[in-house]
């Protein structure tokens, strides 16, 4: 079952760093999937979730400051704030999961473009 259809998310997917810059990548997600938030009540402990991430960034953005400048930001770091971003963790989140345990399967790939304006990431949530 589809919980979060493909969805896109624009603005500069992150990974961690200064709270700030990472705050305006959850800000982002919060604004694109909050008609998800609380959606998903957990009542058997065999449910399990399937996130699809497709990332789409601009490795000599400004907003970079320079750090990315041939190959983006590493997947991996982009993978886990994205998650906590639709999960309820201790700072915020989204809370379309009770908790990324639940997660048991990711999809992730990372694509260059050439502007500012063609970063985001389309985001995809459903049950196994």
């Amino acid at each position: 079952m589809v919980i979060v259809p493909k969805t896109w998310v624009p603005g500069i997917p992150r990974g961690f760093g200064d709270t700030k810059i990472s705050g305006q990548w959850l800000d982002s997600i919060d604004a694109a999937l909050s008609n998800y938030a609380n959606t998903v009540t957990v009542d058997s402990p065999r449910a399990r979730f399937h996130v699809t991430l497709e990332f789409r960034l601009n490795p000599k953005s400004k907003a970079y400051g320079g750090q990315h400048a041939q190959d983006g930001t590493d997947l991996d770091n982009l993978v886990k704030m994205t998650i906590d971003g639709l999960c309820a963790t201790r700072t915020r989140g989204l809370k379309i999961l009770p908790n990324d345990r639940l997660i048991y399967k990711i999809s992730a790939e990372k694509e260059l473009v050439e502007t500012d304006e063609e970063m985001g990431a389309f985001v995809t949530l459903e049950t196994l």
